[in-house]
């Protein structure tokens, strides 16, 4: 019979926390100005580690701007293990998704955000 695991209560999750900060490896992590994503700065394992082996994992301007589609259609559903599958039909780029008052919003959105970044780092 499978092990159910139990709910922390808060004072063990404070117990954990505070562990974890005072003995926890340190990871480093960008996250995305636009999104909020987060994404470790490199990838490593312990044995990686070890062996001084560090593989950068965060880096801009890798994002075809012209042919990369912006707005990916996926399709799935179909129970467990079916995934979502890339409908390039349906999927637009950059330009299009510009062009289809649907995003004007989101367009907007990504403006401000851009600009407030820009004030920040320059």
């Amino acid at each position: 019979m499978p092990k159910i695991k139990k709910r922390l209560t808060e004072a063990e999750r404070e117990e954990l926390r505070q562990r974890a900060l005072s003995e926890g490896r340190e990871y480093k992590f960008t996250v995305c100005l636009l999104c909020g994503l987060n994404r470790a700065l490199s990838k490593t394992g312990v044995k990686a580690e070890k062996k001084g082996k560090i593989v950068p994992r965060v880096s801009f301007g890798n994002f075809d701007l012209e042919n990369a589609f912006f707005i990916q259609a996926r399709k799935g559903g179909l129970g467990k293990s079916c995934g979502f599958w890339l409908d390039e039909t349906n999927s637009l780029t950059l330009e299009q998704a510009k062009e289809s008052k649907e995003y004007d919003d989101l367009f907007e959105q990504i403006k401000k955000q851009c600009q407030a970044i820009l004030k920040v780092i320059t």
